[in-house]
């Protein structure tokens, strides 16, 4: 009877977590026709952006009242897509680059495209390069050595040269 249970537990952790996914999937498919029909909202803002000033342009009369309105609506349709790509993000586990832009998993250290180190505790990066073999918290938290050639023995690297 023990087998049974443990048995039927497991299976019920199984659905349980069939659920979960499943109720994810439902999730990110809602908020991409979301995002789509944002961007075609945002799309069709421009082009009336656009009808306005060509109009105003051809009678020759100011338009900026009316361009400024037409902005601020871009401007708010522009922050509900960046909200729902956020919350895209935060359903598949993943951040974006500050470097790149690429798409990387929470809880990485490293951009897999650019080799950034990606800092979870900070939200934007500083700009600062730092040498990790001279640095003590960084090899603490178990960060490979500096290979840049121009790293200095205080533990600051110097950008290199293009």
């Amino acid at each position: 009877m023990n087998d049974y249970n443990e048995i039927f537990d497991k299976a019920k952790l199984i659905f349980n977590a069939m659920g979960k996914k499943t109720e994810e999937v439902v999730e990110s498919s809602k908020l991409k026709l979301q995002i789509l029909s944002v961007n075609s909202d945002i799309a069709k803002a421009y082009q009336e952006l656009g009808s306005i000033v060509y109009h105003a342009a051809k009678k020759n009369s100011a338009c900026s009242e009316a361009v400024e309105a037409k902005m601020d609506d871009i401007d708010a349709l522009l922050h509900k897509l960046h909200t729902l790509e956020e919350r895209i993000t935060e359903i598949y586990r993943v951040r974006k680059c500050p470097n790149c832009g690429a798409s990387c998993p929470t809880d990485a250290h490293f951009c897999s495209r650019c080799g950034m180190i990606i800092n979870p505790m900070q939200e934007e990066p500083s700009g600062e390069l730092v040498c990790l073999s001279d640095s003590t918290s960084a090899r603490d938290a178990g960060y490979v050595d500096c290979t840049m050639p121009s790293c200095d023995e205080d533990g600051s690297c110097e950008e290199p040269q293009e």
